[in-house]
């Protein structure tokens, strides 16, 4: 009987030691798993970040060159000479040349029609031809 029970024994742990094999291959498994999957992430994460530090030296290259253009400070702390459009209280240059262009064309066809007495029909050939332009 005591022979049985420590052959039963010797059983029951042959079978633990198994189970434990078993498992440790499981966990060896994972881990190798685990391991391909963080080479191939950080693989990946390190051509996304060297694409973004390209992206970010090409963005402050063109910032640098629109500050420089604006006449703001430099990334260095310099001031460049330049038109700030963000500071200045009156219209750029380009915006006025535009504005004063349309108002002459306007001027120029209310004083004619005021001026020759023009009929009705003729003034509406006048507008008729001003919106055809736009188009």
């Amino acid at each position: 009987v005591l022979l049985r029970i420590k052959e039963s024994e010797i059983q029951y742990l042959k079978q633990e030691i198994h189970s434990l094999k078993d498992e440790l291959q499981s966990a060896l498994r994972d881990k190798k798993y685990a391991t391909d999957k963080y080479k191939d992430i950080y693989t990946e994460l390190s051509i996304v970040k060297a694409k973004a530090d390209c992206d970010i030296s090409k963005l402050k290259e063109k910032l640098l060159i629109a500050t420089e253009a604006l006449g703001e400070r430099t990334v260095d702390g310099t001031v460049t000479s330049g038109y700030d459009i963000m500071k200045s209280k009156s219209n750029p240059d380009f915006i006025k040349k535009e504005q004063s262009t349309s108002s002459k064309q306007l001027r120029g066809i209310r004083s004619k029609s005021l001026k020759e007495g023009l009929t009705v029909q003729e003034r509406m050939k006048l507008f008729e031809a001003k919106d055809s332009k736009k188009i």
